[in-house]
């Protein structure tokens, strides 16, 4: 378990030394695997290295997400999730008639396509009026999960730091739960499943700033469920 998985570089994972020697086999990777992996962890970035989709995160890799967002699966009729992408996009996009996903670049294009995405999107860093009116906000991100990357959760609650006065002002209002070992949500390898509500009751209605939460995994994760108590990332 990698209690913060940017400590994990790709340099330190070496995926190189994984290399079959000879023939493909259950422990080892094929150059091609080898270099579907490197993509995956190292993300996708335009061609003036701006990060549209940071990689994802090392440690939970047999925990399920990985096998699922990206291997075929009867969920999704056989296919993968990858595999469905171009259709959610010709969806996304239908009422532009003049786009052509055979030619969308996702890493140079992304722009073609932000407007559609915005409904979707809840990324605005102005939350002044939320603290007004005495609101508290408590988000909770698995460090493993794999279509919604965790670097995005710390990206926002700098930017709303930014925007709104520095960290000690939003530390009043919003707090976020980074989750070692959780994937997309729910479940992983390590405690996930914990209360966030009665932490939340507590501090808009008494006052109660001091968040933690313990957590333990279901009883299918392991023999003896284990608990961990997950502490806010500021």
């Amino acid at each position: 378990m990698i209690n913060d998985p940017r400590t994990c570089t790709t340099e330190i994972l070496n995926l190189d030394s994984l290399l079959c020697d000879v023939s493909p086999a259950a422990k080892c990777l094929t150059a091609g695997q080898i270099h579907t992996a490197q993509a995956i962890y190292d993300g996708l970035k335009d061609r003036d290295g701006n990060v549209i989709a940071p990689g994802a995160t090392a440690g939970a890799e047999n925990a399920g997400d990985w096998a699922f967002w990206v291997l075929p699966n009867e969920q999704f009729g056989g296919a993968s999730v990858v595999e469905s992408a171009k259709d959610m996009l010709r969806y996304l996009m239908r009422h532009h008639p003049e786009f052509d996903v055979d030619t969308f670049d996702p890493a140079n294009d992304i722009a073609q396509v932000t407007r559609e995405l915005m409904p979707l999107d809840a990324d605005d860093p102005d939350l002044s009026e939320f603290m007004a009116h005495g609101g508290k906000l408590v988000i909770y991100q698995g460090w493993n999960d794999f279509p919604l990357r965790p670097q995005r959760a710390l990206e926002h609650l700098a930017n709303v730091q930014n925007t709104m006065g520095g960290a000690d002002l939003v530390d009043d209002f919003f707090r976020l739960f980074m989750v070692p070992g959780m994937t997309h949500c729910a479940g992983g390898p390590w405690a996930w499943l914990t209360d966030y509500v009665t932490p939340l009751v507590a501090w808009r209605e008494q006052g109660n700033s001091g968040l933690h939460t313990p957590a333990m995994c279901l009883p299918e994760a392991g023999p003896i469920p284990r608990k961990r108590r997950h502490d806010r990332r500021e």
